[in-house]
């Protein structure tokens, strides 16, 4: 089971709302606030592809500002990528960047 963590940017004078809204969402838990409008979120999924939804999803509710991943877990979806039973998509990722070596 796949788990993230986010850093949600919402409106201060939406931060409640919005609160009240990921609060609502299957997997999803509000570790914490600050009154700038950061919010500490996980959630936990039943597959990268669906956490990808879910936070599309946050990116369209109305107050947040931005979503930004802090960390992202799977390894149990590794144990499945390696049995051949899942292949997998990156798109959290810069993958239409080109790499750059210093």
């Amino acid at each position: 089971m796949p788990v993230a963590g986010f850093v949600v940017n919402a409106r201060r004078e939406d931060l409640k709302a919005v609160v009240d809204k990921l609060q609502e969402i299957k997997g999803a838990e509000v570790h914490g606030t600050d009154d700038k409008g950061h919010i500490v979120l996980v959630l936990e999924g039943d597959s990268g592809e669906e956490m990808e939804k879910v936070a599309a999803g946050i990116t369209r509710m109305d107050g947040v500002i931005s979503l930004h991943l802090a960390y992202f877990h799977a390894e149990d979806e590794v144990e499945k990528i390696e049995r051949g039973e899942i292949k997998p998509r990156f798109s959290f990722g810069r993958q239409h960047e080109k790499s750059c070596v210093l």
